[in-house]
C-alpha cells in the first residue's frame, strides 16, 4: 500500500494549491490545452491508482471504496476533456 509519506504530500499539495487559488498566487492557465493536460495526468494518476487497488490485501471494502473513487475522478476527467474537445471543434 502506499505510506504515510503519500497521503501527507498529497494533503500538502492540496492544502497549498488551495491556498495559493484562494490567494491568486497560482499562475493563469492560457488556453484548453492547459486544461487538458492536468485532466489527463489527474486521469493516469486515477488509473494507477484504480489498478493499485487490485493488490492482494484483508481489507477488501477500503480498497473497494478507493477503487470507486479513482473511477470516477478518471471518468469525469476523461469526460471534461472530451467536452472540451467537442467545445473546441464547434468553432
Amino acid at each position: 500500500g502506499y505510506t504515510i509519506t503519500w497521503y501527507r504530500f498529497m494533503a500538502a499539495s492540496v492544502l497549498l494549491g488551495s491556498y495559493l487559488a484562494l490567494r491568486g498566487g497560482l499562475p493563469g492557465l492560457r488556453g484548453r490545452r492547459s486544461i487538458v493536460l492536468i485532466l489527463l495526468a489527474v486521469a493516469a494518476f486515477c488509473v494507477f491508482g484504480f489498478l493499485a487497488t487490485f493488490e492482494p490485501t484483508t481489507n477488501t471494502t477500503k480498497f473497494r471504496m478507493f477503487r470507486i473513487g479513482f473511477a470516477v475522478v478518471g471518468v469525469g476527467c476523461v469526460a471534461g476533456i472530451g467536452f472540451l474537445a467537442v467545445k473546441a471543434n464547434r468553432r
